[in-house]
């Protein structure tokens, strides 16, 4: 082939590649001119990179608050006026405390007996606690005040009428009554019995009920103190005397505001506080223990 030739195939090869390069860059810039004026495409709901964990996205789907279903409605109360607002219920009371504590009384001599309408040892320790009388001092001054008497009005030189309180409870739940008393009254009498206290009330010859609430006290003779010696009358439950007459020894039982948990002889008498006590001085201490020890030295000084 001449060089002619050869120059003139070159020279096509040449054009051929330069158009080609021409038409492909037309083509493109078509291609780009399209997808620039074409609208965009709605938002996947796919996440942008597929590649990462599908449940990185579950976090931020937890997140999102759950909408309140729209067909039930919220009820949104209207304020009251603060003068129309109902007032607040009282808190319901609480039940009194009673009293707590223990109380160690330490006594030289032990009594023979709890019987204190037979013996006067230890009458104020245990019997003033154990036991109500129907009047008693009312004040230092001494002066007799009502007790388990109300009150009372002299019928006769040799006969006194007292009117009883009512609702009032012996330690065993017995009501105390006329019938008390007079009891009471026929104890001190009886010769047998021996009565260490006859001798303080030795003018009364004997009690007469009335009616469950009234008794009337006849006197041997006229007596100008009868009011003040019936302070040393102490009342005991006459349904538990009349079942033992002899329970009244180790286990009496009155109306004071102790009632008697247990004598533990040349050891202790235990005391406890009497809930249905109708008197008004309450006691301060729930258990009371005493004691004897005949030793001075082992017993606690003021």
């Amino acid at each position: 082939m001449s060089s002619v030739g050869r120059d003139s195939i070159e020279c096509q090869r040449r054009y051929s590649r330069r158009d080609a390069i021409r038409v492909g860059i037309g083509v493109l810039g078509v291609i780009g001119l399209f997808t620039a004026c074409a609208p965009a495409a709605p938002p996947s709901s796919k996440p942008a990179d597929s590649s990462k964990p599908a449940d990185a996205a579950k976090p931020a789907a937890a997140a999102a608050p759950t909408a309140a279903p729209t067909s039930v409605p919220v009820a949104v109360p209207t304020p009251v006026p603060a003068a129309q607002a109902a007032p607040a219920q009282a808190a319901p009371a609480q039940a009194k405390a009673g009293p707590t504590g223990t109380l160690n009384i330490m006594l030289g001599a032990e009594a023979p007996s709890l019987d204190f309408q037979i013996v006067t040892t230890g009458r104020i320790w245990f019997g003033n606690n154990i036991f109500d009388t129907l009047v008693t001092a009312q004040d230092p001054s001494m002066k007799q005040g009502p007790s388990l008497a109300e009150s009372w009005e002299r019928l006769e030189p040799t006969k006194m009428r007292f009117k009883l309180r009512k609702g009032v409870k012996f330690h065993n739940g017995e009501t105390f009554n006329a019938e008390a008393v007079a009891l009471a009254v026929q104890r001190l009498n009886d010769p047998d019995m021996k009565s260490g206290l006859q001798g303080f009330v030795d003018t009364f010859k004997e009690a007469v009920p009335v009616d469950d609430y009234t008794v009337d006290i006849i006197t041997r003779g006229q007596d100008p103190i009868l009011v003040s010696r019936s302070s040393f009358l102490p009342i005991l439950a006459p349904g538990a005397l009349k079942k033992d007459p002899k329970s009244a020894n180790t286990m009496p039982i009155g109306t004071g505001p102790f009632r008697l948990v247990e004598w533990i002889p040349a050891q202790h008498i235990k005391l406890t506080v009497f809930d249905e006590y109708w008197g008004p001085n309450k006691p301060n201490f729930k258990d009371v223990y005493i004691t004897t020890r005949k030793e001075a030295s082992v017993r606690p000084r003021r």
